[in-house]
């Protein structure tokens, strides 16, 4: 799916983005769709099961759709469903990943990555042989 051709659709579908503040003493029934779009990703989540049901096969007739199981991992972010439904989202399996993949996992931490009486010289250091998991590693961040 191309999101050129997602926009047109998505919006013919009368679905907006809209802020609304609502008065507690309001007696509509507000249902929630949440629509997260990645190159070539979707996540549908909302307040009703019909209404998800309903907006995914709306979609599936003009796109080709693959229904995977639950989530677990999206963009960098671990999805763990708790005992009570809700969710819990967290970036622990990403930076785990970014340690293994820079040999740091056995690296102790520390409260300030900086030293605190660092001595700066105009001459760098061979620290980083490889400047392109450097780049790499820090653009992750």
């Amino acid at each position: 799916m191309v999101l050129k051709d997602f926009r047109p659709y998505y919006f013919s579908l009368g679905l907006l983005q809209v802020n609304m503040n609502l008065h507690p003493s309001s007696r509509r029934v507000i249902l929630t769709v949440y629509l997260l779009v990645s190159v070539d990703d979707i996540i549908i989540t909302g307040s009703s099961i019909s209404l998800i049901q309903h907006l995914t096969s709306q979609l599936n007739s003009k796109f080709s759709l693959k229904q995977l199981c639950s989530l677990d991992y999206f963009l960098g972010i671990e999805v763990i469903t708790l005992s009570n439904k809700s969710l819990l989202l967290t970036q622990s399996k990403y930076i785990r990943d970014l340690l293994q993949m820079t040999s740091m996992t056995e690296d102790q931490s520390i409260s300030s990555p900086m030293a605190s009486r660092c001595k700066l010289t105009k001459i760098g250091s061979d620290m980083f042989s490889d400047p392109t998991l450097f780049m790499f590693v820090v653009g992750a961040l």
